[in-house]
Formats: C-alpha cells, sequence, structure tokens
C-alpha cells in the first residue's frame, strides 16, 4: 500500500503544478478541474503554459473529460476481456506503461535541468533497484531527482 502511495504521490506535485496556472478559476471550477487532473492534462497544461499560452478552462476541461471517457471505456474493455490474455509479458504488454511515462517526460527535454534530473533519477533508480529492490526504486528514483531540482541554485537572471 505504501508504494502505491508513493507512485501516485506524483498527482500532489501535479496539482501544486497546475493549481498556479488555475488559480484565477472559481473554486468549484478547480476543485472539478482537480478530478480531472491526469498525467497527460498535467503535461500538455504545463507545455502550453511554457509556451506563454493560458490554461483555458474549455481546453482542460474538453481534454479532461475526454480522457475520463476513455480510461473509463478502457477499464471497462479490460475488465471485460483483460483475462483472455493470458500473458501479457509475454505480449511485451508489461513494457507499455513505461514507454507512456517516458513519451510524457520526453516532452519537458527543453525545460532548464531536464538532463541532470532525469540522470539523477535514473542513476537513483537503477541503484535503488539493484540493491533495495522493486518497487522501492521509482520512489527513490523520483526523490533523487525532486531532490537535485529543488538544490540546484537558480543563476542570476532567476532560470535554472
Amino acid at each position: 500500500m505504501l508504494a502505491i502511495f508513493a507512485v501516485n504521490f506524483r498527482h500532489v506535485l501535479y496539482s501544486a503544478a497546475i493549481g498556479r496556472r488555475i488559480a484565477h478559476w472559481p473554486k468549484l471550477r478547480q476543485a472539478a478541474a482537480f478530478f480531472l487532473l491526469t498525467d497527460p492534462v498535467y503535461a500538455e497544461g504545463e507545455r502550453k503554459a511554457g509556451a506563454g499560452l493560458p490554461v483555458e478552462p474549455g481546453w482542460y476541461f474538453a481534454m479532461g473529460l475526454s480522457l475520463w471517457a476513455c480510461w473509463t471505456a478502457q477499464t471497462a474493455v479490460g475488465a471485460a476481456f483483460g483475462g483472455l490474455i493470458k500473458d501479457p509479458h509475454a505480449l511485451g504488454l508489461d513494457f507499455l506503461l513505461p514507454i507512456y511515462f517516458l513519451g510524457l517526460v520526453m516532452g519537458f527535454r527543453d525545460r532548464p535541468l531536464w538532463g541532470p534530473v532525469m540522470l539523477a533519477s535514473a542513476a537513483a533508480s537503477m541503484l535503488a533497484y539493484r540493491y533495495v529492490g522493486s518497487p522501492w526504486h521509482v520512489s527513490i528514483g523520483g526523490l533523487a531527482g525532486v531532490a537535485l531540482a529543488a538544490l540546484w541554485p537558480p543563476r542570476k537572471d532567476g532560470a535554472r
């Protein structure tokens, strides 16, 4: 249970980051937005904000509701037919989730500190996998990346 909490703690970070983009929205609209906050909504919201574009309610809710509907429908399909796949590992299906997250992370590669944070996170994760084991390597790698980003001194011009 602790591992599930640790892996999903990213949503606390997502909400903190996207919260500043939607702080001017009414509180009820913000609450609905946080309900629909997922990995791709966060990533695209940050991409828009990084490009100097506002995170508008129409865009946010269209994306969030579309993803929620797809997630729900695909969960139903998986629940109904997932048992027909006897060995997901043999088909390489266990590799889909890491590829999905890699795609999200690659969308941030133009950000300052992306390279050092990714290297620190990857190195810590690999070392933790070897010496601590799964699933702790995910949390330890994430913490290493967050720690490096938090400790890296900002430049004089305010950028990192």
